[in-house]
């Protein structure tokens, strides 16, 4: 990486700004805060800004309420020259439209909904056919109309014998229509209310003679009215076709000027000039100087520097290497690694992956996970791209664990299927050999460890740490030392000039800070007392010893969870057995041997998962990841040529 500062007059302001954003090489920072004195003053913008966003959340709002949030374009009309204001001014025109249209459908529609409420009140009413104005001019009559529950017809028509008469509405079963002289209503009315009676108001009708009459009329209105909503409807959704495609184009517009506004905040200016100020790869800086040139015309000033020692601000980008990038997941879980420190992506790819498929061997099983993987990575429906890539995780992860399933002869569980091609988990004779083999492959990825460390030390020219310290130079000549001794004691006895092996540089580290002081501060103690370094260099020294001793035995887990792994498997089988003892339940056999492979699959394998996680944050990332640093984010915008 290096620094790029980049000074350009205001008229080309715009132009760089798009040029930079197109190129993607770029990561910009702010330029005020990393300007020299600061002398520069921030690019404030933000009325614009306002102004800016209110234009875009009115086209969003529009789009969303004509129904084309997300449609593709298909004819774009030309916006591409058009400024806040122009686009403002088409798109509250087009919102006028849209409102005057909306208001009225939803006017018709109160409209409609009054009619036919209405007209179902009006189609209850006993009497359909009949005059309510002649009926309502019988002065000498108590005319009552109402409701009636069919079975006490009869029996309140006999009760009316002789006072009343009771007609059977028009509306229903249950209408009634009941005539008594007025003398007689008081006695009608409580001999009605003993059977139940609902009385009902006429309605207020004024051009129609009958009920049925009123209600033609209300549904020859609202027939009218459904016709002129429908051409309504039709109207808005012309206004969609003929201006959707402006306004999708005009909305791809904003988001690209809001784009740009935002990375002008980072810019910084003084009386005359503006400047921008990033980060970007160093053999890009020929293109970007180039790039600065053709925007400005050969105006703009491109200055280019290289980070100063231990810098933590520099952006790091790590590889795009599409194999490898799965494995950044858990990388930039953990933390972002800081500038010239290796990226431990390929690193942490490969122990994660022969860790697991060493505690989760099973061909079968193995194939399931890498089968879900797959699916994960390439099925249709839009996925994240951190979901994509961990389904390539998942594949590297189910491969491994086929391979190790072949060197344990499993199949699904099974351990007959083919002759174990290395050893048998559960086989007493291997158990041992399968542990020993899981602490060697720790003293083999914590050398590695310390290894990737020293070179990180080297690469930021911190000599003496890759040298003198316990995960430095002197931290494996000690490690190293300490298990050639023990196996030249295991296979030749003890000799006292073996113990020289790790002793040497155990003692190194035990004088680490004074050797320091001497090199650097010439000063035996630099300002401490004597006990003081003593205590600190033993603390030290011991936690050398236990660190590379625990960190060491923490891998016996690896074949601890491989012998476990096999034993749930043992226990289903076991399971399989007992069930053909019990003729009643046999036929369960091929669902209980599915969902036992799948509850394996599951807990197992995120058992497995944890446990690489553990290892790898824990045992080997403690060792060499200093972490701590910034993502390289480039500035890009997407080429404003609206298709």
């Amino acid at each position: 990486m290096c620094r790029l500062d980049v000074l350009v007059l205001k008229k080309h302001l715009d132009a760089i700004t798009c040029a930079l954003g197109e190129c993607g090489y770029v990561h910009l920072v702010d330029a005020v805060t990393k300007s020299r004195r600061h002398l520069l003053k921030q690019v404030g913008r933000q009325q614009d800004k306002q102004e800016l966003q209110s234009c875009l959340k009115l086209c969003e709002t529009l789009l969303e309420s004509l129904g084309l949030k997300g449609t593709a374009i298909s004819i774009v009309p030309t916006v591409a020259e058009m400024g806040v204001e122009e686009l403002r001014t088409a798109i509250e025109k087009i919102q006028g439209e849209y409102s005057t249209l909306n208001d009225k459908i939803q006017a018709l529609a109160t409209q409609i909904e009054a009619l036919a409420a209405e007209s179902q009140a009006l189609a209850t009413f006993p009497v359909q056919n009949s005059s309510l104005e002649t009926l309502q001019g019988l002065t000498h009559f108590h005319v009552l109309a109402g409701r009636l529950a069919p079975s006490t017809f009869q029996q309140a028509s006999q009760a009316l014998d002789g006072q009343a008469l009771l007609l059977p509405g028009d509306s229903g079963p249950d209408s009634v229509l009941v005539l008594a002289a007025k003398r007689n209503r008081w006695a009608v009315n409580d001999i009605l209310a003993k059977f139940g009676f609902a009385k009902q108001e006429p309605p207020a009708l004024q051009d129609a003679v009958t009920v049925a009459d009123r209600r033609q009329q209300l549904n020859q209105a609202r027939t009218a009215l459904e016709q002129e909503l429908a051409d309504s409807r039709r109207a808005l959704l012309s206004l969609g076709t003929e201006h959707g495609a402006f306004l999708l184009a005009a909305r791809k517009r904003l988001q690209f000027l809001q784009d740009i506004q935002e990375a002008q905040a980072h810019f910084g200016y003084s009386r005359y000039l503006y400047c921008v100020s990033g980060w970007i790869p160093a053999e890009r800086q020929q293109a970007v100087r180039q790039l600065v040139a053709e925007a400005t015309g050969s105006t703009g000033l491109v200055e280019f520097s290289e980070p100063a020692d231990g810098a933590s601000e520099v952006p790091v980008k790590l590889s795009d290497n599409p194999l490898v990038r799965p494995f950044q997941l858990l990388v930039n879980n953990f933390s972002t690694p800081a500038y010239r420190e290796l990226d431990p992506s390929l690193f942490v790819g490969l122990t994660f992956v022969l860790l697991f498929g060493y505690m989760f061997g099973d061909l079968g099983q193995g194939a399931v996970l890498a089968l879900v993987g797959l699916y994960m990575k390439f099925r249709r429906r839009q996925t994240s791209p951190e979901l994509r890539d961990s389904g390539v995780m998942l594949v590297y992860c189910g491969f491994s664990a086929m391979v190790f399933g072949c060197f344990y002869g499993s199949v699904f569980g099974y351990e007959h299927f083919f002759p174990a091609l290395w050893l048998n988990p559960l086989r007493q004779t291997d158990i041992i050999k399968l542990l020993l083999t899981a602490v060697s492959v720790g003293v083999v990825f914590l050398s590695s460890a310390v290894i990737v460390n020293i070179c990180n030390q080297i690469r930021n020219r911190r000599y003496f740490e890759a040298v003198f310290d316990k995960v430095g130079l002197l931290g494996l000549a000690f490690y190293w030392g300490a298990l050639l001794t023990a196996l030249l004691v295991k296979s030749n006895g003890f000799q006292p000039w073996t113990i020289a092996l790790p002793l040497v540089p155990l003692v190194l580290l035990l004088f680490r800070e004074i050797i320091h002081n001497l090199l650097f501060h010439y000063s035996l103690f630099n300002g401490k007392s004597a006990f003081t370094v003593a205590v600190e260099s033993i603390v030290e020294t011991m936690e050398t010893l236990t660190n590379y001793l625990s960190g060491t035995l923490s891998f016996i887990r690896v074949g601890a969870f491989a012998i476990s792994h096999a034993a749930l498997c043992l226990a289903v089988f076991t399971i399989l057995g007992v069930m053909d003892k019990i003729p009643v339940i046999g036929f369960l056999k091929p669902l209980v041997f599915v969902l036992g492979n799948l509850l394996i699959i599951g807990f197992e394998g995120m058992v497995a998962a944890i446990q690489c996680l553990r290892l790898e944050y824990y045992e080997l990332f403690s060792r060499f990841f200093q972490g701590g640093g910034t993502s390289f984010k480039h500035f890009s915008l997407k080429t404003d040529n609206q298709n």
